[in-house]
């Protein structure tokens, strides 16, 4: 039987530093595996294999030629009882070069226990049958003997009562002295047992015997009480414990899971900067924009930063003199969404008194009133002093006067 925890030992942690220090030119989808890999160790120590099976999902998706990330997967999904994807995973590292005799072995194991379990449940079937066959047997000879015994006796009292019927006729009046007699007999004798039964109840109530028995049924009661008050003491400590458990279990999922997002703005990050050596810078300052909730921490924000100041001014810049020139050659819809971009890009942009303007503008050539309103009016009360706030006014009296 393969023990999860016994195989652990042949699954060390993998240094990540001194993999970077050797080859700094490795991709980040690799490192993240890696250290998903190594938060997967972690957590089987401590028994949560569900948090540990999710971890190695993610990296074998980043990265699938992680074989020692794949066999450990295949041990949890065996832990779990989940042979088929357990036998997927080793037959997939068996095809690869590496791990391929480990991944072998553990298919080999997995298939001998599943056989010895069936066998097991096989046998405990014969048995159960065997037993409800002898259990039949023994009631079937039970109910002849009980038939043997019982005939006998009804047949004695059938002869008896066929035999009374040749006894001679005893006359009317000796039959009823003698019913006379009988039930004075009966009458004394009743009275007799009545008093004796009075007698015996009455007495241990008054010389107070009663009091012992109710005396130990006040322990029992007492004794069952404090058993019952027991187990539910342990139910609630169990149960504590239990929810205890399932709070830190939702707590390393939400850890495992943020990590995962930071992973993937980090790797952001490098497609932004990457995007900036090709000269995309709109494509770039998407990305940027998308990861602006994350909060970067130490160097990362730090390189955050860096790629917002390299980016956001010139991508402002561009989608603004796109938007104008889409503007002008009647192509709104598009000119819309560069001048919408501007905002996006740059709160504080230099120009955008004018961008609001023209947003509000492209809005009226898309028979959009209500819209159009509303750009008009921020750039009257952001930019109360600038020249386009007088244009936005006049628009604004016009769309009123109609």
């Amino acid at each position: 039987m393969i023990n999860l925890r016994d195989e652990l030992v042949n699954f060390a942690p993998i240094d990540l530093e001194n993999i970077v220090k050797i080859n700094p030119e490795i991709s980040e989808e690799y490192k993240t595996s890696v250290n998903l890999y190594n938060s997967a160790l972690e957590n089987l120590k401590y028994n949560s294999e569900d948090i540990a099976i999710i971890e190695l999902k993610k990296a074998v998706a980043l990265n699938p030629d992680f074989c020692e990330a794949v066999t450990l997967l295949g041990l949890c999904f065996l832990y779990m009882k989940a042979y088929e994807k357990a036998e997927e995973m080793f037959k997939r590292v068996i095809k690869a070069e590496s791990n391929g005799a480990r991944a072998f072995d553990y298919l080999n194991r997995m298939k001998n226990d599943v056989t010895e379990q069936q066998d097991d449940k096989d046998k405990l079937q014969k048995g159960k049958r065997k037993k409800t066959t002898k259990s039949q047997k023994s009631n079937s000879k039970n109910s002849a003997s009980k038939f043997s015994e019982k005939n006998p006796k009804e047949m004695s009292s059938s002869i008896s009562r066929n035999a009374s019927y040749g006894i001679p006729e005893v006359p009317l009046r000796g039959r009823m002295k003698a019913n006379n007699k009988d039930s004075l007999i009966r009458f004394v004798t009743g009275i007799i047992i009545g008093l004796i039964i009075a007698f015996i109840i009455g007495v241990p109530g008054i010389l107070g015997l009663n009091n012992k028995d109710d005396d130990s049924k006040d322990d029992a009661s007492a004794e069952i009480i404090a058993a019952l008050n027991e187990k539910i003491q342990d139910y609630e400590n169990k149960n504590s414990m239990l929810n205890q458990e399932i709070d830190k279990l939702k707590k390393d999922l939400e850890n495992a899971q943020k990590n995962a997002e930071y992973s993937k703005a980090l790797i952001k990050l490098f497609e932004a900067e990457e995007l900036l050596k090709n000269n995309m810078y709109e494509e770039a300052a998407d990305i940027l924009v998308s990861v602006r909730d994350v909060e970067f921490i130490d160097e990362d924000k730090g390189k955050y930063d860096e790629l917002v100041n390299r980016t956001m001014q010139v991508a402002a810049d561009r989608a603004y003199v796109q938007g104008y020139n889409l503007f002008q050659s009647g192509n709104y819809q598009q000119a819309l969404e560069k001048f919408k971009k501007v905002p996006e890009y740059m709160e504080n942009y230099s120009k955008m008194d004018i961008v609001l303007y023209y947003i509000g503008k492209t809005y009226l050539e898309l028979k959009d009133n209500e819209n159009a309103k509303l750009a008009f009016q921020e750039v009257i009360e952001k930019f109360p002093n600038s020249e386009y706030a007088r244009y936005s006014e006049h628009r604004l009296n016009g769309l009123t006067a109609n």
